[in-house]
């Protein structure tokens, strides 16, 4: 398997997934709970940013497995 490539899939839906937690921690501040929700922020955004590494990582390992199946 690629590493690299792993890697880099990995790296680039953690970052989407940073952007949407941001995005998310914006709508969200516009609300009248804003105090409350201030801590919830930094832990929505490191989830989201989480969530697209695991996201990535399997998506990519799963198309080289199957990419590697199919050459054998």
């Amino acid at each position: 398997m690629n590493n690299k490539l792993i890697l880099s899939s990995a790296i680039l839906t953690s970052i989407i997934g940073v952007v949407i937690g941001i995005t998310l921690v914006e709508i969200n501040s516009n609300s009248d709970r804003a105090r409350f929700d201030r801590s919830l922020n930094g832990t929505l955004v490191l989830l989201s940013g989480m969530s697209g590494l695991i996201v990535g990582a399997g998506q990519e390992i799963t198309h080289q497995l199957k990419t590697q199946k199919k050459r054998h």
